[in-house]
């Protein structure tokens, strides 16, 4: 018998897998998104801060405003790349 996952678990399930991308694809990304903030999802990158030199927090609102309506913000992973570990990875709430 299959037990049914509630979407709280099918969301934390997207969400380890986008962290698995992300560092299996690390070296890659660094070279072509050094110190920008992206959006993974489904073994993709689906959208970029326009530059590194932003602060972070704009970076990450640019890329917020870029995935809001085109993926559930629950199945987003939101992260700067860079090879420091990333202690915040910022997963957005969907509006209230």
């Amino acid at each position: 018998m299959a037990v049914e996952l509630t979407a709280v678990q099918k969301a934390r399930k997207v969400q380890f897998a986008n962290r698995r991308w992300f560092d299996d694809h690390l070296d890659e990304l660094i070279a072509k998104y050094p110190g920008q903030v992206i959006a993974v999802h489904g073994d993709n990158v689906v959208a970029i801060s326009s530059s590194n030199a932003l602060r972070p927090e704009v970076q990450y609102r640019e890329v917020v405003e870029q995935v809001q309506g085109k993926y559930d913000l629950d199945e987003v992973m939101i992260t700067m790349v860079n090879r420091e570990p990333v202690w915040n990875v910022w997963f957005p709430k969907k509006a209230e």
